[in-house]
């Protein structure tokens, strides 16, 4: 799929983190997700980075804290995102999704007010339609994301995406748990359960599309 790191992204990393990442993952190691957020969650860190950088710097003055690091921080928001994907991201032809999503992004801070944790939890309803053709089908997906800024990694838990066909059953899954680095290049570090989108087992899934 292609673009943000919405996942999400359907990176959709939508990750006030509202990115999403794509490209052809012939290697394991490249990102397919849609982090759905990672854009806007982005934003959001780095503004919440700055006031963790700003609370360290009172602790070393002997300043009194706001009780940041005792509280986390926590945001929720909801929004309708649309994501185009090129041909060759996940069909051999254009597709276009769009979702409801719903999503909370909880920081977490030490007790010195340095951001330790992020963790996303997002999910709702879509589509995905082939524009040449007019098809569409009901994609859901619902996934929690922690961003550990100690040990370095990213966590992808939970549902990323799912879509049943009357008749056919089952023609695209994507379940189950997904680690890796932080930073890029983003390696995959550990992967279990079924991942279709990432490995480009999208067969049955882009055949209901074509028609």
């Amino acid at each position: 799929m292609g673009g943000e790191r919405i996942g999400d992204v359907p990176a959709l990393v939508l990750d006030d983190h509202n990115q999403i990442t794509t490209g052809r993952a012939h290697l394991p190691t490249q990102r397919r997700t849609v982090r759905l957020g990672k854009g806007d969650i982005m934003r959001g860190t780095l503004l919440r980075r700055t006031v963790a950088v700003v609370t360290s710097a009172m602790v070393l003055l002997g300043l009194a804290l706001p009780g940041v690091a005792a509280t986390p921080d926590k945001v929720v928001k909801n929004d309708r995102r649309s994501v185009s994907f090129v041909e060759g991201d996940v069909c051999e032809f254009d597709l276009h999704a769009q979702f409801d999503i719903k999503r909370s992004l909880t920081d977490y801070f030490s007790k010195e007010g340095d951001l330790v944790k992020t963790v996303i939890t997002v999910g709702g309803p879509g589509t995905f339609t082939n524009p040449e053709t007019g098809l569409s089908v009901a994609v859901h997906f619902h996934r929690t994301i922690v961003e550990d800024h100690v040990a370095g990694t990213w966590t992808n838990t939970g549902v990323l995406r799912h879509v049943t066909v009357p008749g056919l059953g089952i023609v695209f899954h994507d379940a189950g748990r997904l680690v890796e680095t932080l930073d890029e290049p983003y390696d995959l570090l550990f992967a279990a359960g079924q991942h279709q989108y990432w490995f480009n087992d999208s067969e049955a899934f882009c055949a209901v599309l074509a028609g």
